[in-house]
């Protein structure tokens, strides 16, 4: 009776869960209610052709339904920096979740034990549906998101600051770092001048062909896709995007816009991680040590030896990020994004050094997936420890990977299941995730070490 009773609760909550899902995703908007002003004092919807005193931002906020399916579910749909971080403020230093009121930092940091739960179930939830956008990219989800005025670039990138300065300051538990470093793998805190040129470019271009073609030629329906991308969920993979639309269209080609060949060199260069950015970025927020490091192999040159040191004093900073007099509050989202590149700059560099020193190569590896949160303290601590001590690298580096993959899935729970029950797919977040990490290339040279 009582398995019965459970299997029966357990059907009802995962059809509820998906009616609801369901019921939110009807919407024109999805999960994201009219786009608004935010000022200090009221909210005005941006149709009004006014603007609030004191202007916070401009953003569409969760709509009734996507803010009961949180509630109900622990699922959060619509997540931006600016709303978020907002809500956050709402509830807990202002007790009105939805309201407007004045951004106070310092008053949402001394709250920080009681925001914490909330914010990290966010961050969990956020990195699972960028995931999801990713996965499915021609859902009504990714549909909405892809909106003009859901939120400006701009805002964005400004509470992304303040998101993840609160977040890293206050981080409760050693599962709560590896969703804020996928988060901010895929955040504006990534980046840089040159990618508002592109963003100013792609919204020249498209502007202007517009004008010509009219919004329902393909080539216009393409383009508006990159700008998008561009403008709201940049990746890598526009850059594919990119060549294929100039593959495609030789009405572009011909029409004197040059602007596609120009965001592509940025696009390229952005994503092509170097040492000189390493220490330029880790100059700019006083870190000595990682800034030396960066020099050094700029100077000399990569090898084991200097790109160890690298990794060695990221995994200090990854470990002290949460440390006021190691990292200043102002810096932490900085701080997070220094670490993004270093692992990627390590990860695309250890890989022509696999067949050098196997345990050299292991203690980088080690760090670097330390660094991107795949180890927890104690984990990491105790591998280095043997591997400096002569234990076998390979044997190591296999239990590292099986645990890499626990702490993963640990740090996604329960907020993982939540999302299989929307969309059965998403089961396959644990494997994309790790062949995008530096888990993946640890597996990489330990297949080596077999050879």
């Amino acid at each position: 009776m009582h398995l019965f009773l459970s299997i029966f609760l357990t059907f009802s909550t995962f059809a509820s869960m998906t009616s609801d899902f369901s019921s939110v995703m009807e919407q024109r908007k999805g999960p994201f209610d009219l786009n608004v002003l935010q000022g200090e004092f009221e909210r005005i919807v941006v149709t009004e052709g006014r603007s609030p005193k004191n202007l916070q931002f401009q953003a569409a906020f969760r709509n009734p339904r996507a803010q009961n399916f949180a509630l109900d579910h622990g699922v959060y749909l619509g997540n931006l920096f600016t709303t978020n971080y907002y809500e956050l403020m709402g509830e807990f230093v202002y007790n009105n979740t939805y309201g407007s009121h004045a951004v106070d930092h310092q008053a949402l940091l001394s709250l920080a034990s009681q925001a914490m739960p909330k914010a990290s179930l966010m961050v969990r939830n956020w990195v699972l549906e960028k995931s999801y956008l990713t996965y499915f990219p021609t859902s009504k989800l990714a549909r909405v998101f892809a909106l003009r005025g859901i939120s400006g670039a701009e805002f964005e990138l400004e509470y992304a600051n303040y998101f993840f300065n609160f977040y890293l300051n206050s981080l409760e538990n050693t599962y709560q770092y590896l969703p804020a470093f996928l988060l901010a793998v895929n955040s504006p805190i990534i980046d840089s001048a040159s990618l508002a040129k592109a963003r100013n470019l792609i919204s020249e271009s498209y502007d202007s062909l517009l004008l010509s073609y009219g919004k329902t030629h393909p080539m216009i329906v393409d383009l508006y896709k990159i700008r998008n991308t561009i403008h709201n969920q940049l990746s890598i993979r526009v850059i594919s995007e990119i060549d294929r639309f100039l593959s495609k269209y030789s009405e572009y080609r011909y029409s004197g816009d040059q602007n596609l060949y120009e965001i592509r060199k940025i696009l390229v260069s952005y994503y092509n991680f170097s040492a000189s950015g390493i220490r330029k970025q880790a100059k700019a927020i006083g870190l000595n040590n990682i800034q030396a490091a960066a020099e050094k192999i700029e100077k000399s040159g990569v090898n084991e030896s200097s790109l160890l040191v690298l990794a060695q004093e990221a995994a200090n900073l990854r470990t002290n990020i949460s440390n006021a007099s190691y990292i200043a509050f102002h810096n932490k989202a900085k701080a997070i994004a220094l670490l993004a590149d270093v692992s990627r700059y390590i990860n695309k560099e250890v890989l022509n050094l696999s067949r050098g020193n196997a345990k050299t190569i292991t203690e980088i590896l080690l760090h670097t997936i330390y660094v991107e949160g795949f180890l927890i303290k104690d984990n990491w601590e105790y591998y280095v420890e043997e591997i400096r001590n002569g234990s076998s690298s390979k044997e190591n580096l296999s239990e590292v990977i099986d645990l890499a993959i626990s702490t993963l899935e640990e740090s996604f729970q329960p907020t993982l299941g939540s999302w299989i029950k929307i969309e059965p797919k998403m089961q396959y977040f644990l494997d994309n995730t790790i062949k995008s990490s530096a888990v993946n290339s640890a597996a990489y040279v330990l297949e080596n070490m077999g050879r």
